[in-house]
């Protein structure tokens, strides 16, 4: 419980010239987020969709939060974000949507964030450049799914027809569209319904 309480007094910390705490009427002005670790300029009326460390991730790789993120998706019940991804404790890894605006254009990215120092999927890279807009993010994890249901993103081969899913897999939703991500030797797949 400190926890969270913690995280939410952190996002209440809008400071405003670095040292005023911003009130109603000065978000105009930007807005700093302060904390352990952070402290980079937000940006007009911007406030974290995602937790902070994750937020740092992003804007290491030169990358930011998907700003309009629930307010394309038309609520807020389903975060751009997952932590758990891999076995062990919940904090040490997570999936998360990330973009970088490049040309005027909208890149979306899937980063993956693994403090787990040995794992299988250490060998899948930690970064997915994607087309399509982010949806929610989940878990699954079924041993029925076969791996010849997925494409290689990398090539767009199929996958192996003698594999099935053994470990988690990042499940992105957005209406009518999922989007399931799986991390085998060493390469991404997806498997794409709609």
């Amino acid at each position: 419980m400190k926890r969270y309480m913690v995280f939410i007094i952190m996002l209440v910390l809008v400071f405003w010239n670095h040292n005023t705490i911003a009130g109603p009427g000065d978000w105009s002005k930007g807005s700093y987020l302060v904390g352990k670790g952070y402290g980079y300029k937000l940006g007009k009326d911007k406030i974290p969709n995602i937790p902070l460390e994750l937020l740092q991730i992003a804007k290491e790789s030169g990358m930011d939060q998907v700003d309009d993120f629930f307010m394309i998706r038309g609520g807020m019940v389903k975060s751009p974000y997952v932590y758990g991804y891999l076995p062990g404790k919940e904090e040490n890894s997570a999936a998360f949507w990330a973009e970088k605006q490049v040309g005027g254009r909208t890149i979306y990215y899937l980063l993956v964030m693994n403090k787990i120092k040995r794992s299988e999927m250490k060998e899948c890279v930690n970064k997915i450049e994607w087309i399509n807009p982010p949806g929610s993010l989940t878990l699954l994890f079924d041993r029925k799914v076969n791996l010849d249901e997925f494409v290689y993103i990398d090539d767009k081969t199929s996958g192996p027809s003698d594999a099935f899913m053994e470990h988690n897999g990042i499940l992105s939703e957005d209406g009518g569209t999922e989007e399931l991500f799986y991390c085998y030797g060493g390469r991404w797949l997806v498997r794409q319904r709609h």
